[in-house]
């Protein structure tokens, strides 16, 4: 795996990581053994949610005794300062952490939501006063609109953006990975098989891999197998 900087972040990641969807769905000891073998193998990136049920508190199970080495980002669907800080502190509490390396605002799908996270009282300014307390060290946001999410990055607001992006799923690649890139803007891909559509994974990966305005990958991984 190269290691590769995640756009503006500084952060030193490899360009292979872990999404914390599939281990909500294993018993708890399977999950931890996932995450930790993933540790062992090398990887450095996390990601996880509070909509995920028990994935973050099995990466923090996982994961507290290796917490300088790795990378966690988490997300919340709260669009309100008043949600944000209180998911975020159930967060740290699950991660077994006292602070979150990447958080994202989780899936801002069109400009209503876009404007009630600006607005006062919203959810933006939630995360900046967490980053001011040290809570938080980078803001970052997800997304499955790829013309809104140009709107997005171009605002500077954001260091990393989540896209899914794959061999079907191609149209982030004619402009919102190039601005990205331009703006460096870290990209974290997700749904890199379709959402397990897809049967053979090294390909889809090498699809992912070829385009150089795509940064990190973040497949989930529910067994030791896989």
């Amino acid at each position: 795996m190269r290691e590769i900087t995640l756009g503006r972040t500084g952060l030193k990641v490899k360009s292979l990581g872990f999404g914390g969807i599939p281990i909500q769905r294993v018993a708890e000891e399977e999950a931890i053994d996932v995450v930790r073998r993933c540790y062992e193998l090398g990887l450095n990136y996390y990601d996880t949610a509070r909509g995920y049920t028990t994935s973050e508190e099995r990466i923090g199970k996982a994961l507290e005794d290796a917490r300088e080495d790795v990378v966690l980002a988490t997300k919340s669907h709260q669009r309100s300062a008043e949600g944000i800080k209180r998911e975020l502190e159930i967060s740290l509490r699950n991660l077994r952490t006292d602070y979150i390396d990447v958080y994202q605002l989780h899936n801002v799908q069109n400009e209503e939501q876009w404007r009630q996270v600006r607005e006062p009282g919203g959810a933006l300014e939630a995360v900046e006063e967490a980053k001011q307390q040290g809570k938080i060290n980078h803001i970052s946001v997800t997304s499955h609109n790829p013309d809104l999410s140009v709107e997005m990055v171009k605002t500077g607001l954001f260091e990393t953006l989540m896209i899914p992006y794959n061999y079907l799923t191609t149209y982030p690649s004619e402009k919102l990975l190039p601005t990205c890139k331009r703006l460096n803007v870290g990209t974290v891909i997700m749904k890199p098989f379709g959402g397990g559509a897809f049967s053979n994974a090294s390909t889809a990966l090498k699809y992912v891999y070829s385009n150089p305005d795509c940064d990190i990958v973040i497949p989930g991984m529910m067994t030791v197998a896989e």
